[in-house]
């Protein structure tokens, strides 16, 4: 407001100074809320979008946690064409995510209202595959809490926590640790059987292992599996559940 003119007193200049001061603390407290805000509303939009995305699918798969393992159980879902979201609390393991192609959103599951955001009828499966027992227990019982009918596959990285994570309602629960010493095994004592194993779960055989529903009114329906002609369908029965 000096224009072209300088304060020449001394009183003018310390003025002067104050307002300088003054304006920058201004200016850099009002770009910091307004950044805020902004923040808030693209979290806000980023939230609003994923719940119409949500909403959207007629069925898909929640997986709480993104790490390695859950790099490889969502490559495999999307492979087969099936809808998946991933939450977690860590923005950059979100970043990660999205950048991948993953429908993602930073969340944590464990609070009521991220809860709402979700039509749990509507998910086929959750998965929790956080690499910390505590945290996946308290998921678990989060989530059971409040849909208790959905089914939830939960890995553990103690075999001490196996229980706990059943009793917190778990439907399946995993350890890494424990399925990759077996296979090991496995490999030692049979290697041709784990090799076919392998290739057929890798996609890398033409052979492919599935599960097949058993549908009310189908021909499979109330009928002895020795009356089934397997070979004409060119199946392999390994087991019935």
């Amino acid at each position: 407001g000096y224009g072209d003119i300088s304060p020449v007193t001394y009183q003018g200049r310390v003025l002067t100074m104050f307002l300088i001061l003054a304006g920058i603390g201004f200016i850099s407290f009002a770009t910091s809320i307004i950044a805020s805000a902004f923040t808030e509303k693209l979290q806000e939009l980023k939230t609003q979008r994923i719940e119409n995305e949500a909403h959207k699918l007629n069925e898909y798969y929640l997986i709480c946690g993104f790490s390695k393992l859950t790099e490889l159980v969502a490559n495999n879902l999307k492979k087969d064409r099936e809808k998946l979201i991933i939450l977690d609390v860590d923005e950059d393991k979100i970043e990660q995510a999205t950048s991948q192609g993953f429908l993602s959103l930073k969340a944590d599951i464990t609070k009521q209202e991220i809860l709402k955001l979700f039509d749990f009828a509507k998910i086929k499966k959750v998965f929790i595959l956080t690499e910390d027992d505590i945290i996946n227990t308290f998921l678990t019982l989060s989530i059971k809490s409040y849909a208790s009918g959905v089914d939830i596959i939960a890995i553990v990285n103690d075999e001490r926590n196996e229980l706990k994570m059943q009793k917190a309602g778990a439907t399946y629960v995993l350890n890494p640790t424990k399925i990759s010493a077996l296979f090991t095994s496995e490999y030692i004592g049979n290697p041709v059987s784990f090799e076919v194993i392998t290739a057929i779960f890798s996609d890398e055989s033409k052979s492919r292992m599935d599960e097949i529903e058993v549908l009310e009114g189908s021909f499979l329906e109330n009928e002895l599996i020795g009356n089934i002609d397997f070979e004409h369908y060119k199946l392999i029965l390994i087991g019935v559940v």
